[in-house]
């Protein structure tokens, strides 16, 4: 290929606050979305018959204004005497993650770029579309984190007005009893949220690839390489069983075998394998999937907006009792 690209589409597993979260998501935003314009005009022009070439070209003189991040560094590919349309693809933004290479590659092996181009525009769309589902995620609990932040102050503000024993012991067990439901909100969140929407996301990556003549065993690689490495048994399972594939084994035998395949995915690759239509099957689980963990994230931002109407019922409570017991302390003095 001639260019290693950086690969930073692929988010790091580890843990990260929403914040920090949010301004990266916002720093990619507008580069995401100039490649996936990119992709899109290069698409319909190799649909119109006009060569790549001459298509990128055309492009560094027509530069719409949302692929101005992208122009750049495209010009550089663009002064090569002898420039491809692989290398200019990898080249802009430097930011590709293992699918765009993976595709990229199938547009050269097969000279697919009417369906390449148009795959990747998709893809780097839904994978922006992917990681602001997952903020929302981690916003419907941050508002819980927010509140338990809420409590802890009023905590703090008792231990240090000197009021009775028992005050405090309120105190301590609303407090510690928050802290132990901020743990099962984190597992929650990470786990039960995330896991389906990425298994989900990893049926439509691997269908995509698969219909774009990326082989089966570099599919399950670079499935590994991005979805998998935010599913720890995934990322494994398929990295141990990858080269089962090039040995002549079915990909739905291999997928049986991966500890934390969904038994939906693996039917749907048996099914199209007998059918020749295995990328569609694996399209329709996906947005079944999806759907699936779009109810799931709507019951739990249900559950989180009744939870934090609760904390704060028992906020309002708890400095009435403190404001009660506080005003009882005073005036006992008084009556002596």
């Amino acid at each position: 290929m001639g260019v290693e690209p950086q690969r930073l589409w692929v988010t790091s597993p580890a843990p990260q606050g929403f914040i920090s979260r949010l301004s990266e998501v916002a720093q990619q935003t507008y580069q995401r979305k100039a490649i996936s314009t990119l992709c899109r005009y290069l698409g319909n022009a190799v649909k119109a018959g006009i060569t790549p070439e001459d298509a990128l070209a055309a492009f560094r003189k027509a530069c719409p204004s949302e692929a101005v991040a992208v122009f750049r560094e495209l010009e550089g590919v663009l002064r090569q005497p002898h420039f491809s349309l692989s290398h200019a693809l990898l080249a802009v933004g430097g930011n590709v993650s293992p699918v765009f290479v993976a595709l990229v590659r199938a547009g050269e092996r097969h000279g697919r770029w009417d369906y390449v181009l148009g795959a990747l525009a998709e893809y780097t769309e839904r994978e922006w579309a992917l990681v602001f589902k997952r903020l929302r995620a981690v916003a419907a609990v941050t508002v819980l984190f927010a509140v338990a932040q809420a409590l802890n102050i009023v905590y703090a503000a008792v231990l240090s007005s000197g009021l009775g024993l028992k005050v405090l012991l309120l105190a301590a067990g609303l407090i510690l009893g928050l802290k132990g439901l901020r743990k099962q909100i984190s597992v929650v969140a990470t786990q039960k949220l995330l896991a389906k929407r990425l298994l989900a996301h990893a049926a439509y990556t691997l269908g995509l690839l698969l219909q774009a003549g990326v082989p089966p065993s570099e599919a399950l690689e670079v499935i590994a390489e991005t979805v998998g490495s935010q599913l720890s048994d995934l990322d494994k399972g398929i990295r141990e069983v990858a080269g089962q594939v090039r040995r002549g084994m079915s990909l739905s035998q291999t997928l049986s075998t991966v500890p934390g395949v969904p038994h939906e995915i693996i039917q749907a690759v048996a099914l199209g394998e007998r059918t020749g239509t295995v990328d569609e099957h694996l399209q329709k689980v996906a947005v079944a999937l999806e759907q699936e963990a779009e109810s799931a994230e709507q019951r739990w931002v249900m559950v989180s907006v009744v939870t934090s109407y609760l904390a704060v019922g028992l906020l309002w409570v708890f400095i009435g009792i403190v404001a009660l017991v506080g005003s009882v302390l005073l005036l006992s003095p008084l009556r002596r």
